[in-house]
């Protein structure tokens, strides 16, 4: 924002006072007065940068796993933020796993799609792929989320459960069940450019 100089002529200053009708008459909320605007997820989702995939599996046999696995781009390219979830009939945890081995051949391409449906954008991630029980081993777990009760539906909140995840990086999301049952693993994540 530039401020008028001391001794600016009328008509800076009025043209100064037309840049802040925006801001004047922008729609605020009743109780508090504030801008309303939309949160930063809508946003992305509105500017093409939001990413969806999931996969689901029928039937997991206590013990094994689904996973989606995924190679994150050149920190030049740009920089993804992740959250994830999944659905589970039975008792089952989810990891994220960093740095695994994903064996591409072993899996199932998978379609990211753009929340934007009329976006012409596509996602920066490579390897994106499926894989039932098979072709992802070894990585770091860096997050663990449990269903301890069966039937139940967890996901992840943005908030408090997204991670910027490092440049040029395998990464799998694995949904481990802890009982025969089926089950299905979420990816919901945006792409920002490198820098």
């Amino acid at each position: 924002m530039i401020y008028p100089a001391a001794g600016a002529s009328l008509w800076f200053l009025s043209q100064y006072l037309n840049s802040l009708e925006g801001y004047i008459n922008a729609a605020r909320d009743n109780a508090t007065n504030a801008l309303i605007v939309i949160g930063h997820p809508q946003h992305e989702a509105h500017e093409g940068d939001a990413y969806k995939a999931d996969t689901v599996l029928a039937s997991i046999t206590s013990g094994q796993y689904l996973a989606i696995g995924f190679t994150t781009p050149a920190a030049a390219v740009g920089r993804i933020h992740l959250t994830f979830g999944f659905i589970a009939e039975v008792k089952a945890h989810i990891q994220l796993l960093e740095g695994p081995t994903n064996t591409p051949a072993s899996g199932a391409a998978l379609t990211a799609y753009n929340r934007e449906r009329a976006s012409g954008k596509t996602t920066t991630l490579t390897n994106l792929r499926s894989y039932d029980n098979v072709g992802v081993v070894g990585g770091t777990v860096i997050h663990d989320l449990y269903s301890f009760s069966d039937k139940r539906q967890t996901t992840a909140d943005r908030d408090e459960e997204e991670w910027m995840l490092a440049p040029a990086t395998d990464y799998a999301v694995k949904l481990l069940a802890d009982a025969n049952g089926g089950g299905q693993a979420i990816l919901a994540w945006s792409e920002h450019p490198g820098t």
